[in-house]
């Protein structure tokens, strides 16, 4: 059977992606931050015949995301397919290691886990990782404001910056491990939890549940 990791998916994309990737016969690692969370989708995927199984992983924690990736890794030799999924949107602050919340949590958590997941990841794995046409928004990654708790009024040019930086990491993984297929998608204007107040309006029902 396949091992799918599956970040974020308790609700939104992630939670639609776990569900159709057990539906097609794999076993999903379901990554996120809360354990009730987590806990009620493998029960409905275990419920609707399906095989999964829950990883506490907060993705604004360097800590969380190593011992998330232990876990992983003690429970499986190898992993067929990544999906870094989980994402915040519109957020202010910093995470727990001191970045601007979206950079630290949309690209460095993703690209920590990935790291650490290294040694499971092998010529027949996929990673898809899920990045934005925001990122166009973007002027470029100064490094030294990511690392501050300041924001834009919005904080949708911190969101692009982030989303640009899960580009270029797909980019980086594609040139460096090239026996690994590694994507990096734009799924639309989906409307999900991710979405300020401000955008809703412009979007169409929501992805339930949120």
């Amino acid at each position: 059977m396949e091992i799918a990791v599956v970040t974020g998916p308790t609700s939104g994309i992630g939670r639609a992606t776990a569900l159709a990737l057990a539906a097609d016969g794999k076993h999903v690692v379901a990554a996120g931050r809360s354990q009730a969370k987590l806990d009620t989708l493998v029960g409905e995927i275990r419920a609707a015949g399906g095989s999964a199984a829950a990883v506490r992983v907060d993705l604004g924690s360097l800590r969380s995301v190593e011992a998330g990736s232990d876990t992983i890794l003690a429970r499986h030799d190898g992993i067929d397919v990544l999906i870094n999924n989980a994402g915040v949107g519109g957020g202010r602050g910093v995470t727990e290691d001191g970045y601007e919340l979206q950079f630290g949590t949309n690209h460095l958590g993703h690209f920590r886990l990935t790291s650490l997941l290294a040694p499971a990841l092998g010529p027949q794995s996929r990673i898809v990782q899920v990045s934005s046409e925001m990122h166009r928004r973007s002027d470029g990654i100064d490094f030294e404001r990511v690392q501050k708790r300041t924001r834009s009024r919005t904080g949708l040019a911190e969101y692009s910056t982030s989303k640009l930086a899960n580009l270029l990491f797909a980019r980086e993984l594609a040139r460096r491990s090239p026996e690994i297929s590694t994507y990096a998608v734009h799924p639309g204007l989906v409307n999900t939890a991710i979405f300020p107040w401000f955008v809703k309006p412009f979007l169409g029902r929501p992805l339930t549940p949120e």
